[in-house]
């Protein structure tokens, strides 16, 4: 946002937070182009659960050294004008120098005993050093140095047996695919047997390895062999059998009972050609191959000879016909189906080729019966009024698949049996050349296991041993001076004196006290003050100043009124920001009015800055990545030269109505899945935020009544389409007929519900809504939903 307005004078700072693999909502997370590098001053404004607490909370692990290798940190980090480096062991130097509020330190750094009130640990533990205190700390620093040393070492020599391990894996994975890649998916390419393999089968019971091959080379022989591929048993439709016989017979002997035209009667042709001619000679009075007249007595006779009687007959006839005619085709596509003996182990194709000789002559004969049948048929639909008789010794027997069937089943188990001693010899194998690297990866693992115990345990030493020195180091501070200091800074943030700090009878502990008695019940905002105040005094110690602190402040009015608020803020900045012992400073806020109070002071008394100053927003954003939708904190850069974000700072009202505008705007625009699901998070909490605001001025009797100001909203417009839509929307989402735009939504139901919101407010104040759009430059027609102007 800002730049430089003085020169970074030395000091190793953060310039990105690059990459975050496994942590809470940081998951496989990098930092992105939309945000800036670093400066001096940077100042983070997020809504509660966009990240910024789990970002605190990684610094402070990362400080304590106790964040899991699966986090994969990767943080930018540059000495003046030097070549970056990379940040990726919780064990590097930068830690030593970082320095974190939130509210676990505000929970570590207050302790309560018995009736004296709070106790806050470390700094609230001064007294008069002394030798033994003096001889202790040497002895804590130089024990410090050998952990640092010994620890450094544990992780390299964990890193080298880490990729001895997963080397030896590897070369088996390779080794595997490239004696296996032939034998089935499993093997086919190194990226799909992959180390995985490999490691998930030594994590099984050893007893696996037991398979593994004793004659390798026999073994590949086997899993190398080609198999016969399964035949393709073909289903054959059921065709038409001795049982039909019955219904062919009925049709054949069936008399038409209609009045017969006797030149007709006795010749089929003849009948089929006349009864195709009187469709062509419905509407005529002549023959059109005659030109002889048509007169109304032939046209019965005709009629009467091809009655209703007739063509029901004939269409039974055509029934019978298709069937015979596809039972026919099936029996013939059955064996040009059947496979070729190529296809088929030796021992089955004798017995098949036998098989499907049997079944072509059985065809050659059902096919005989079946033309005899048709013939028949045929005869008589052409000529329904003779009775036709099929040979008497014709039968009508489909050709049998059993044989076939069975020798196909032969050549299936054979197949099966084939593919499984393929199979069994194949994972002989690979188990062969992962048995062979077991017992060195064995050894090596045992030496990541030691290594890391080691580190482990010697981390937790480190964090006593490092609390233990800052305890003693503070030690030496006077007490006296520091309580008034404490006193004067807690009054002056809290607006009141009845809270006070004195030193205790020990002159290692304080008495908190209120109005003269023991303060032992603290309002959370009072404990956030203490610590705070706690917490910026330390950073002014000797033994921290000289180390160029780098401070991460995270949400420090949370808990507090707002008018206690606007105390802690420039307190903060007056600690943090002008101090050029303080390296780097971090704050993040959900607070929006602290966020604009703080942007402001960047940009109107930068040449008091020292450093360069940057401001981010931080967004949870719905990221679509291999199919799904996934939540990801995302860094924004503000830009001071964007005129419409720069009007957002107005109030909290115009950032509100930006933010969900613009979420609004990226939806509507052929917004994906993860915009929409954008728009959907913001319905319930920016969007009803916005619309309290807006009616609260709109509405002032109503203030603190959100339900009864929507109401009356609702009553102000007029019948019509517009007054259906909003009510449609707002009340669709309703708890006992009470308007409740908060209530779930479905990702589809956020825009309009969103649009209601924009449209309601058009309505009621036209000027104002059109001016918020134009300021903050949206689209006040694509809010809405409608191109077309409203009226109320």
């Amino acid at each position: 946002m800002l730049a430089n307005v003085a020169e970074d004078k030395g000091g190793e700072v953060f310039t990105r937070f690059n990459h975050i693999g496994d942590y809470r909502i940081y998951q496989r997370w990098s930092m992105g182009s939309s945000a800036s590098p670093f400066g001096r001053v940077n100042l983070v404004f997020g809504t509660n659960g966009s990240g910024k607490s789990t970002l605190a909370s990684l610094m402070q692990e990362c400080v304590d050294e106790t964040l899991l290798p699966s986090a994969d940190v990767r943080f930018d980090w540059q000495e003046g004008s030097l070549a970056t480096e990379q940040v990726t062991s919780p064990g590097h130097d930068a830690w030593r120098r970082v320095h974190v509020f939130n509210r676990d330190y505000v929970l570590r750094s207050l302790r309560f005993e018995g009736g004296d009130g709070p106790r806050p640990d470390a700094l609230l533990t001064i007294g008069e050093a002394n030798v033994r205190a003096r001889e202790e700390l040497a002895e804590k620093r130089a024990r410090a140095t050998e952990i640092t040393a010994r620890r450094a070492e544990l992780r390299a020599q964990s890193t080298a047996a880490s990729k001895r391990r997963d080397d030896l894996m590897r070369s088996a994975a390779k080794t595997v695919v490239a004696n296996l890649g032939q034998v089935g998916d499993r093997f086919r390419a190194t990226n799909a047997y992959t180390i995985t393999q490999v490691r998930n089968t030594l994590r099984q019971d050893r007893s696996v390895l037991e398979g593994a091959s004793a004659d390798l080379a026999e073994d590949l022989v086997v899993a190398k062999a080609a198999p016969m591929v399964s035949s393709t048993h073909v289903t054959r439709p059921d065709l038409v059998n001795e049982a039909d016989l019955e219904s062919i017979d009925s049709v054949l002997s069936e008399s038409v009972t209609d009045r017969a035209i006797d030149a007709l009667a006795g010749n089929g042709e003849r009948a089929e050609w006349v009864q195709a001619g009187l469709q062509l000679h419905k509407d005529l009075d002549r023959c059109l191959f005659c030109d002889g007249s048509i007169t109304t007595t032939r046209r019965e006779e005709l009629d009467a000879h091809f009655g209703a009687a007739l063509l029901h007959l004939q269409r039974r006839v055509d029934i019978l016909i298709g069937r015979m005619e596809d039972s026919s085709s099936n029996a013939e596509r059955h064996l040009t189906a059947l496979p070729l003996s190529r296809d088929l182990y030796t021992e089955v194709v004798v017995d098949f080729d036998n098989a499907k000789e049997a079944y072509s002559n059985a065809l050659a004969v059902y096919q005989a019966s079946i033309q005899a049948l048709l013939d028949a048929l045929q005869m008589k639909r052409s000529n329904p009024f003779d009775t036709p008789r099929r040979p008497a010794d014709l039968r009508l027997v489909p050709p049998s698949t059993a044989d076939i069937d069975a020798i196909l089943s032969r050549h299936d188990a054979r197949s099966q049996t084939h593919a499984k001693s393929v199979a069994d010899a194949a994972r002989r194998v690979e188990l062969r050349y992962i048995a062979d690297i077991a017992s060195e990866v064995d050894r090596s693992e045992a030496e990541v296991t030691r290594a890391d115990d080691e580190w482990t345990e010697l981390g937790r030493e480190k964090v006593e041993t490092d609390n233990r020195i800052l305890a003693l180091a503070d030690l030496e501070a006077d007490p006296i001076p520091l309580a008034d200091e404490l006193n004067r800074s807690l009054t002056r943030l809290l607006g009141r004196d009845e809270l006070s700090i004195t030193t205790g009878p020990d002159r290692v502990t304080y008495r908190l006290e209120r109005n003269g008695s023991p303060a032992t019940a603290l309002s959370e905002g009072e404990r956030t003050c203490i610590a705070l105040i706690h917490f910026l005094a330390r950073l002014r110690s000797s033994a921290v100043v000289d180390t160029q602190p780098i401070v991460f402040i995270d949400d420090p009015v949370s808990s507090l009124d707002h008018n206690v608020m606007f105390g802690v803020s420039s307190h903060l900045w007056a600690e943090l920001v002008p101090r050029t012992s303080i390296a780097q400073v971090f704050v993040f806020t959900h607070s929006f009015e602290m966020f604009r109070q703080w942007v402001i002071q960047l940009q109107t008394g930068r040449r008091h800055v020292p450093g360069s100053a940057t401001v981010h927003e931080l967004h949870i954003r719905n990221v679509e990545a291999n199919g799904s939708v996934q939540r990801t904190p995302t860094f924004v850069k503000w830009p001071h030269t964007d005129s419409s974000k720069a009007a957002t700072l107005r109030s909290q009202y115009h950032y509100l109505f930006s933010q969900v505008g613009r979420a609004l705007e990226a939806a509507v625009n052929g917004g994906t899945l993860a915009e929409q699901l954008d728009a959907l998070a913001l319905a319930p909490n920016a969007a009803r935020r916005m619309l309290e605001a807006f009616l609260a001025f709109r509405y002032p009797q109503h203030v603190g009544s959100f339900d009864a100001a929507l109401r009356v909203a609702i009553d102000a417009l007029e019948l019509g389409p517009a007054r259906t839509r909003v009510v449609r929307y707002l009340h669709a989402y309703s708890h006992n007929e009470e308007p409740d735009i908060g209530r779930p939504l479905q990702p589809s139901e956020a825009v309009p519900v969103i649009q209601a919101v924009f449209e309601l407010m058009r309505i009621l104040d036209a000027d104002h809504y059109t001016s918020m759009c134009a300021v903050l430059e949206l689209d006040d027609a694509l809010l809405t939903g409608d191109a077309g102007a409203l009226s109320a």
